[in-house]
Parts: C-alpha cells; structure tokens; sequence
C-alpha cells in the first residue's frame, strides 16, 4: 500500500514538475511586439527641367514613433531603424493589384569594411549583456521619436520611361489621387557590413547576429528582422516647392 502511495505521489510531483517546465518554456518564447507609426510633417519637390525622361526630385519629413507593445525588452544594434525603402499605395493594404504608385529602390547595408574594422566591431558587441552605448534597449511600455527625410523620385511623363520595368507616377498624379498611404521599411542592423574585404559575407553577419540573440535572451530580444511601418497618410496636394533642379 505505501508503495501505491508513494507512485501516487511520484506521479502527482513529476506532473506538477512538468507544468512548471512548460509554463517556462512559453515565457522564453514570448515574442516581442512593435508598432512604428508616422506623420508627414512637410513635402518638398524639386522639379526638374522639363523633357521626356525629366524626373523631380521629392522630399518627405517625417516624425517616426516605434513603441514596444508587448512584454518583452527588445534590443537594437542601433537607436532608430534606417529606412530602406519607401512605398507609395493607393490603398492602405498596399498588396492590391495596382495599389502601388511609387517606390524607392531597396537599398539595404550594402557598404563594406575592412576585415580590421569588422574585428573591432565584433570585439565592441560580444559582451554577455548589451553593451550600453552600442545597444539601445526599447523597454515594454516605451518609443523611440526619431525624425528623417525619405526621397522619392518621380517622373514628369511616365509613359516615356519604357526601359523601366517599375516606373513611378508623376506628381500630378499622385497629388490628383492623394490623400494616398506611405509605407516604409527600416533596417536595423546596418552597422553590421555585408561586404568584408571585398567579399559578400551576408552568411557571417546572420551569424554573429544570432550569436548575439542568443547571448542576452535574458535582456531582451535582440531585434535583427526589418521593420515595416503602418500606412502614413499622405497628401501631395500640400506640397511645397523649392529651386528648380539644374
């Protein structure tokens, strides 16, 4: 009878053991949430002398807002997202045959660095925790405010442009259909280089990146995915316009 009891009891003890582990397991493996909102503070273009193939040159401020929303720390290699690319849609779901109107070519952190620079930046980031001053820590329940100024360039007569697979609408266009939606994508990592030496090494980055996920799990979730903005209203009828471009 007591060894019944003491099964019982084993039993009862390796199941309480078992919730215990699983209950640690899904807060491990909470992900983190961030919403990045905007507003167009100004337009400005630069309109180009008139030809076929003339282009004017468009400036958008911005004052950007990334919140952590959810209940993770969530660790940047920088402090702000640098934007990448900018979309221009008719619709707030931009995914619509015909939705997007223009966009900038993705850049991405193309630049290179020598193999010393990239010693020094990996020796500044491999540390247990983040390393204040190279890591900025967006904390459950706070933002970031950052301002930047995204350039789109857009045709004067778009039906000339036939040796481009995606061409932009011009201004006039856009400013008959505004109030229209921009959507950007920012990078979060471009201190990392793709090219060491001369040579792509997008593999070498991904994994010194995971690395460091790994290495400060107990902070903060280190955040290496891009990031896309919710659609910002825009209004091209507001636009201002500075000197012609030469």
């Amino acid at each position: 009878m007591k060894i019944f009891w003491s099964l019982v009891l084993l039993l009862v003890f390796v199941s309480i053991l078992s919730t215990q582990t699983k209950n640690n397991s899904s807060m491990k493996t909470v992900e983190p949430k961030l919403i990045f909102k905007g507003t167009v503070e100004k337009i400005e273009a630069e309109i180009d002398k008139p030809s076929s193939l003339a282009e004017d040159r468009i400036y958008i401020k911005l004052k950007l807002n990334l919140e952590n929303v959810g209940s993770v720390p969530v660790i940047f290699l920088q402090s702000e997202p640098e934007i990448e690319k900018a979309t221009i849609a008719e619709k707030e779901e931009n995914d619509e045959v015909g939705s997007v109107l223009a966009e900038t070519d993705g850049r991405g952190s193309s630049y290179g660095m020598k193999e010393t620079e990239w010693k020094n930046i990996q020796e500044k980031l491999d540390k247990p925790t983040p390393p204040p001053g190279n890591t900025h820590i967006i904390f459950p329940g706070t933002a970031i405010n950052f301002e930047t100024v995204v350039r789109i360039d857009l045709p004067q007569q778009p039906e000339k442009h036939t040796f481009s697979l995606k061409v932009n609408r011009s201004l006039s266009s856009l400013k008959e259909l505004s109030p229209i939606w921009l959507i950007l994508k920012g990078e979060t990592w471009t201190m990392l280089p793709l090219v060491i030496n001369n040579s792509v090494n997008k593999s070498e980055k991904q994994k010194f990146g995971q690395k460091l996920k790994k290495q400060w799990k107990d902070v903060g979730y280190l955040w290496l995915e891009d990031i896309t903005s919710e659609p910002i209203e825009v209004n091209f009828s507001s636009v201002t316009y500075k000197t012609s471009i030469d």
